[in-house]
């Protein structure tokens, strides 16, 4: 039986996001392999990821692992076009019933063929999702998006909106 929660589709300043528990899955073992060497038993660790996330060495396997699955995708336009198409939506920053919440979201968003690009509107209808375990907020979804978002934009514009979509108990 699914828990019943609800959403809220709204933006997060880049450096509050949360830190991944861990980089990699099975479309990115190595990247897997290279954090757990980096991290040891501090793999899944959200603080571990957020003390060594500026170092050279974190941010070496960010760029040699993450930056070429994003390859001619500007990354920091598409979260731009998200986060701004996104308000569009009647519901945008609304907390919103489980039961229907994306169609509520979605209904008022551009059409497809209006983004800049495939992977905005990608963004805009399926951000990265964020829950909350416990009083802590973690990402469920979009790590590998948000690490290399913030790695590019956090230094310069620690302030720089990020549309998510907020999971409530």
């Amino acid at each position: 039986m699914e828990l019943l929660v609800s959403r809220q589709y709204t933006v997060i300043e880049v450096s509050k996001l949360p830190y991944p528990a861990g980089l990699g899955k099975l479309e990115y073992r190595r990247l897997e392999h290279r954090m757990r060497k980096l991290l040891g038993a501090e793999f899944g660790d959200p603080a571990a990821n957020e003390r060594m996330f500026w170092t050279p060495q974190y941010q070496h396997v960010i760029a040699t692992y993450l930056e070429p699955e994003f390859a001619g995708v500007d990354i920091v336009s598409v979260a731009r076009a998200a986060a701004e198409a996104a308000q569009a939506s009647d519901v945008y920053g609304q907390v919103i019933s489980h039961e229907k919440a994306y169609e509520r979201y979605s209904a008022n968003l551009p059409p497809r063929g209006q983004y800049n690009t495939q992977q905005a509107a990608n963004w805009t209808l399926s951000p990265p999702r964020l829950e909350y375990d416990g009083p802590n907020l973690i990402i469920g979804d979009g790590r590998h998006r948000l690490s290399l978002l913030r790695s590019i934009v956090e230094p310069q514009q620690p302030d720089f909106p990020v549309l998510v979509q907020l999971f409530h108990d």
